[in-house]
């Protein structure tokens, strides 16, 4: 009794395997040690596997027709790093950092880029699985239909497809003994999508059934298509989302760290120093649009009409103004000395050069006069010596017709021997030499001409005896002789006689 147990629970046994072996030949295999003989049949071509697992949002696994949907940028939100390349080359806080416009063209689905903004890249297209926001090739969950046997998918990888269902013999992964032509052969000139061979198995063209240009998307109609996601550096260069010519939901990564939007373009606001420049004390507008106040000035600075400006000195401002108040060139008050650099004179609040007479007792010559001016020399009396150049009062003679200035004087010359004493005496104007001839007086060293006695005179002066009919005393000349000028302010008269 107990054998005949054993024996129906084996045979219940055996036939539960047969009927595991049914379901997962892959599992017989491995149990009974069965080679099937079958190769693993490369039914794509090279490519990227997908590893099991749940994918982003915004993916797809290539042939579900899903596109991705609508993603949408959240430029607050610098979210965690779902891809290397992102976490890499994300700024720190407070540094600067320029979103990568062509970010989509290697990432799908919705992470952040390079700067750590979230941004919305759309889905990968057919034949590809959007993975830790990179596409990558998606394996056909239908692939065994019509195949059979232990083979590797559209992706590389290797699946189980069972046994024939009727018994019958696999080969070349298949039942029907229907040798297939390559995917190559099937797909003709299709670039992406899948087909059917020759042996109604499916056919994946292209690089697994997507494009074989990374970064172009296999379109519903099996053409391969290259995204323009330009817009983002143009119409949204600060940000939001269109729908790009590969029917693709775009959302653009806006401004990055420290820029801010203007003019419908992102822009790095310049430093406050190169915004103010000169200003002080006002606000002016940066190259972003922004207000930015300006501080006050230094470095002996002084705020002027908005502007910081360097004070002249006072000399330069002051000029030629002396004991007046003027404005420097920065709007202040300054006061000018009441002195003036010499030769210069204060006069009227502006410093003037006053000549100066530097002559002195010179003649026949040019002097500085102390302003940088020549001014010729002259005697105000007397004669200019010729010999000296100096003024010279005449006082005599100093040889033959030359008087004491060394200056010809007719009247110094020797007497011509004429006269009524016998050529003894001088006649004018000759010099007084031994006396003046008759009718003529010695005035200051010269014979003159004298009026006689009783000739009508106003002055003693102009008689010989060198007095009036007023009374006056006659004058004695330097010689002895009558002819001084003995008269003066007093010696006027009415009219009258010389005595």
């Amino acid at each position: 009794m107990v054998r005949g147990s054993r024996v129906a629970y084996l045979r219940l046994g055996v036939a539960a395997l047969w009927v595991a072996c049914a379901v997962v030949p892959v599992g017989c295999a491995t149990v009974w040690g069965i080679d099937d003989g079958l190769p693993y049949v490369d039914a794509s071509q090279d490519g990227t596997t997908v590893p099991d697992g749940p994918t982003n949002d915004g993916s797809n696994d290539g042939f579900s027709g899903d596109d991705g949907g609508d993603a949408t940028i959240d430029v607050s939100d610098t979210g965690s790093s779902a891809d290397q390349d992102a976490g890499d080359a994300a700024d720190a806080p407070g540094e600067s950092c320029t979103p990568d416009l062509n970010w989509c063209a290697t990432h799908c689905g919705t992470g952040p880029d390079n700067c750590g903004i979230t941004v919305g890249c759309g889905g990968c297209g057919g034949g590809l699985a959007c993975n830790s926001n990179v596409c990558g090739c998606a394996s056909d969950p239908n692939y065994c239909q019509n195949r059979c046997g232990n083979l590797n998918d559209n992706c590389d990888a290797s699946v189980a497809c069972g046994n024939c269902a009727d018994g019958g013999t696999c080969s070349a992964g298949n039942c029907s003994g229907c040798v297939p032509v390559s995917d190559t052969t099937a797909c003709g000139s299709q670039p992406c999508g899948t087909t059917k061979n020759n042996c109604g198995q499916t056919a994946y063209c292209g690089s697994h059934g997507s494009c074989v240009t990374a970064g172009d998307v296999c379109m519903p109609n099996n053409s391969c298509c290259t995204p323009d996601n330009s817009a983002c550096g143009t119409t949204f260069a600060c940000g939001g989302g269109f729908t790009n010519n590969c029917g693709q939901p775009i959302t653009c990564p806006g401004c990055g760290t420290g820029q801010v939007c203007f003019n419908s373009a992102c822009c790095t606001p310049e430093t406050a120093g190169a915004a103010c420049g000169n200003a002080c004390n006002t606000t002016v507008t940066n190259n972003c649009g922004q207000s930015v106040g300006c501080g006050g000035c230094s470095g002996g600075q002084v705020c002027f009409n908005g502007s910081c400006c360097t004070p002249e000195s006072v000399a330069a401002a002051c000029g030629n103004s002396c004991n007046t108040t003027v404005t420097n060139n920065c709007g202040q008050s300054v006061t000018c000395p009441s002195t003036c650099p010499p030769p210069d004179q204060c006069v009227a609040t502006q410093c003037q050069c006053v000549p100066v007479n530097n002559c002195g007792n010179s003649c026949n010559v040019s002097v500085n006069n102390g302003c940088g001016q020549l001014v010729p020399c002259n005697c105000t009396s007397g004669e200019c010596d010729p010999q000296t150049n100096m003024c010279c009062m005449v006082s005599g003679c100093s040889g033959p017709c030359v008087d004491n200035c060394h200056v010809n004087a007719p009247q110094c010359c020797p007497p011509d021997g004429g006269g009524s004493d016998g050529g003894a005496c001088s006649t004018p104007p000759q010099a007084c030499g031994s006396g003046c001839c008759p009718g003529s007086k010695c005035v200051t060293g010269f014979c003159q001409a004298c009026s006689p006695p009783n000739a009508p005179c106003q002055h003693g002066t102009e008689c010989c005896s060198g007095s009036c009919s007023n009374g006056q005393a006659p004058f004695a000349g330097p010689d002895g002789s009558g002819g001084g000028d003995g008269g003066g302010p007093g010696d006027a008269s009415t009219g009258g006689v010389c005595n």
